[in-house]
């Protein structure tokens, strides 16, 4: 395939060995420092929360509240990684400036990123 996707978030591994984890979905063969990963992992969540406010705004409440309760009925938690724990609020950086949702609902448990994928 052409390009990228990338899981992030929980999933339950993969189809040979089952088990329920954050996704560990970096592209790059060079060590990372722990505070790199954070970042990169907070940005990731910021994103995700912007796109899942659009969404939960935008969409009719019919559809957006059979996925929240869904998710509320199984415990699920919200968007995090082994580098972010788990909780709500997020951030975002523009520029120089962070912005900070400190009580902002996070994005489901599990998301993907592509960067120029085909399949």
């Amino acid at each position: 395939h052409e390009g990228h996707m990338s899981q992030f978030g929980m999933n339950c591994g993969s189809q040979s060995a089952r088990s329920i984890g954050y996704a560990k979905s970096y592209k790059t063969h060079l060590p990372l420092k722990p505070e790199d990963y954070v970042a990169h992992d907070t940005d990731i969540i910021g994103a995700a929360g912007i796109f899942w406010s659009l969404i939960l705004s935008s969409m009719p409440t019919e559809v957006t509240s059979l996925v929240t309760e869904k998710l509320e009925e199984n415990a699920m938690p919200h968007l995090a990684s082994q580098h972010v724990e788990a909780g709500s609020g997020y951030c975002i950086k523009i520029g120089e400036h962070e912005v900070i949702f400190p009580d902002a609902m996070r994005a489901p448990p599990e998301l993907y990123l592509t960067c120029g994928y085909s399949a």
